[in-house]
């Protein structure tokens, strides 16, 4: 018999830990664009429109959190994938936009990485912000690809801000995951 209670409260601990390992986020499960995520339980999450109509979902650092006068955030959208080599055919066409888009574009780094168990492409990129002119922003844009769909998730914050919060919106990429 105490043997069995051992047991059962040695898993109790487990389940416990395993569940609550990180009490500061939280998971956000999205069916209907199939995946999920989780994100700073002191963020927001609302739907958006995102360039050419489609939809995406954003997450953001609740108004308090402001650095630089700008809000860390970054946004899931759902692209349909055509072509086999269909990542490379979009970044070809970012990169010859991004300058008539961004004021003052330059591009810091571009790689791959593993995000959720699926290979990734990534770039990061500067820009002066749109409506001041002043404010450094600094992205890193993320694209997934699985099947004939592309998720791309967009990591915005001001240079400065990205350098202290960026732990916080990699460890939410990385919890990325298409759901089956």
């Amino acid at each position: 018999m105490k043997r069995h209670s051992l047991i059962i409260f040695i898993t109790l601990i487990l389940i416990n830990g395993i569940c609550f390992a990180d009490s500061s986020t939280q998971v956000y499960r999205n069916p209907k664009m199939n995946f999920q995520i989780d994100y700073p339980l002191d963020w927001i999450v609302q739907d958006i429109e995102v360039g050419g109509g489609g939809k995406g979902i954003a997450f953001a650092a609740p108004e308090g959190n402001r650095i630089d006068g700008f809000i860390d955030n970054f946004i899931i959208s759902r692209i349909e994938a055509k072509g086999k080599n269909y990542i490379e055919e979009y970044l070809k066409a970012f990169f010859q936009q991004a300058p008539g888009i961004y004021p003052n574009f330059n591009l810091v780094d571009r790689g791959e990485i593993i995000v959720g168990g699926v290979p990734a492409k990534y770039i990061t990129f500067t820009n002066l912000d749109q409506a001041t002119r002043s404010v450094k922003i600094k992205h890193r844009y993320y694209y997934i690809r699985r099947g004939s769909v592309l998720y791309r998730i967009t990591c915005t914050s001001s240079e400065r801000g990205f350098y202290e919060n960026i732990s916080k919106i990699e460890n939410a990429v990385m919890s990325f995951k298409v759901l089956k």
